[in-house]
């Protein structure tokens, strides 16, 4: 169950009415407005989430955004999750990742991971117009406009159709398409609306539902025999 989130799990994506400007959806580098659309209501944040399966709480993660120069945000996300069944792990992932972004572009990634005992490493860099970067000691590239697969967590990175996944190493494409709205109860006892959105890539499928801020609530992952359901916890402040 190679997730793809939080992303969110990541964490981890803006559904505020604000578009990318032609340049971010062309992969062109982005500029100070771009980045505060993406990062600027949730600077110096946590985003923090559970995984469950069956109800049972099997990991946890969390995305953490800061700004650390003039439109250039760094998101730092870690997540362990471990399924066991009959207390026998079917499945176990490890990951500590670090992106950087200039503007709308990611123009640095590291992530460090370990899953089913298989450790991975990804590092890559943008260069002009290729993201370049090695999994595992392996030379590759990739479009300039390419995202992370932990990036989730923001509705409005889900533009981005093409993903580079963080321990795979691979790029892949993802569709997207519009999903049945949720419901639910919110801090006051008042009905939250949340938005649903549907993908579909080469290692899973996930139904996504996103608050009015456009930042991941709930989703819903299927990979290999097995349905994660994840739950934002909290945002916290640093």
């Amino acid at each position: 169950m190679r997730l793809f989130l939080i992303g969110a799990a990541a964490l981890a994506l803006i559904a505020m009415g604000v578009p990318f400007g032609p340049a971010q959806a062309d992969g062109g580098t982005g500029d100070a407005a771009d980045a505060r659309l993406l990062f600027g209501d949730i600077d110096n944040r946590a985003l923090k989430y559970e995984f469950l399966v069956d109800e049972q709480r099997v990991g946890i993660g969390e995305g953490r955004i800061r700004k650390v120069g003039e439109a250039r945000w760094q998101v730092d996300i870690r997540y362990e999750i471990d399924v066991e069944l009959l207390g026998v792990d079917v499945y176990t992932l490890h990951l500590e990742a670090r992106e950087t972004y200039e503007g709308a572009r990611l123009v640095a990634l590291d992530s460090d991971s370990t899953e089913d005992g298989e450790h991975h490493e990804v590092s890559g860099r943008a260069d002009g117009d290729v993201f370049r970067y090695t999994h595992n000691g392996e030379e590759a590239e990739a479009v300039s406009d390419i995202v992370p697969s932990t990036e989730l967590w923001r509705r409005q990175l889900l533009k981005r159709t093409r993903v580079l996944h963080v321990v795979e190493g691979e790029p892949f494409e993802r569709t997207t398409e519009p999903a049945e709205d949720r419901r639910i109860e919110g801090p006051d006892g008042e009905t939250v609306v949340l938005e649903g959105v549907y993908i579909e890539t080469p290692y899973e499928t996930a139904t996504l539902w996103f608050d009015a801020e456009g930042l991941l609530q709930r989703a819903v992952v299927d990979r290999m025999g097995t349905t994660l359901d994840i739950r934002r916890m909290a945002m916290e402040e640093e």
